[in-house]
């Protein structure tokens, strides 16, 4: 798939020198940056999820490791 990004030359120097500085191509950059994003932000909602669930329990590094047998 290809996609079209609009973007000011200068926006398009700067995205260039750092994918260049980075040793890849632009659109590598451009893709990794999204999906890391994309990553980032599922991260956070699970994150947020699990808050509201919390009961507010909480077990010792001893605690734990004798529950598991370590």
């Amino acid at each position: 798939m290809v996609v079209s990004v609009r973007m000011s030359e200068d926006e398009q120097a700067a995205l260039k020198a750092f994918a260049d500085f980075h040793g890849m191509p632009l659109s590598t950059l451009l893709k990794e940056t999204l999906l890391e994003r994309m990553e980032d932000e599922y991260d956070v909602r699970l994150a947020e999820k699990a808050l509201t669930e919390d009961d507010g329990t909480r077990y010792t590094l001893a605690d734990m490791r004798k529950r598991y047998g370590l």
